[in-house]
């Protein structure tokens, strides 16, 4: 996982980069405050971890399934 706030002037930013499960999850966001861009990255942070979990288990049951009464 890799963290990085930043702050030029009156741009503050704040990125995380990290990969879970074959996943690279990259987010960004910058404001003119440094605690607003750490509450919006979390904000993004959370649908992109839910949009991949989505997607992990639209693969797990887009499988073939068996039938019991075959």
């Amino acid at each position: 996982m890799n963290l990085v706030l930043s702050v030029e002037k009156f741009r503050h930013s704040a990125e995380v980069t990290f990969s879970a499960d074959g996943n690279l999850i990259n987010c960004r966001e910058e404001t003119e405050d440094m605690y607003s861009a750490i509450d919006k990255l979390a904000d993004k942070l959370e649908r992109q971890i839910k949009k991949a979990k989505g997607r992990v288990q639209t693969k797990r049951t887009s499988g073939k399934t068996v039938d019991a009464a075959s």
